[in-house]
């Protein structure tokens, strides 16, 4: 189902809000019809151009290593704490790591 809605939109170029705005079209009347949602699918995210993330269990010590590198991040201050905050941020997102593992 995933592959009709990419063929559809590689065949109807538009803005990328005009693209979102048919798959939220199209996610409405699968879901109305009892049908999962095509734009939720991997395929269509990627056609779109948004960043597909698989989720993916981290390997075995990595959370220990993630966990000691994010308590080693600056939380506070002016930009120390902002950048601080968003690369622990990323970091617990692209190691698979949740981020309360780094609260104390």
């Amino acid at each position: 189902m995933s592959d009709t809605v990419v063929r559809f939109l590689g065949g109807c170029p538009a803005a990328h809000a005009t693209l979102r705005r048919r798959i939220a079209a199209i996610d409405h009347q699968h879901t109305a019809a009892g049908h999962p949602r095509p734009g939720e699918s991997a395929a269509v995210g990627a056609a779109i151009g948004r960043r597909v993330i698989l989720a993916h269990p981290a390997p075995p010590g990595m959370t220990d290593h993630v966990a000691v590198a994010m308590r080693g991040l600056p939380s506070h201050g002016c930009t120390r704490g902002m950048f601080g905050r968003r690369d622990l941020l990323v970091l617990s997102q692209l190691a698979g790591v949740p981020l309360r593992i780094w609260r104390p």
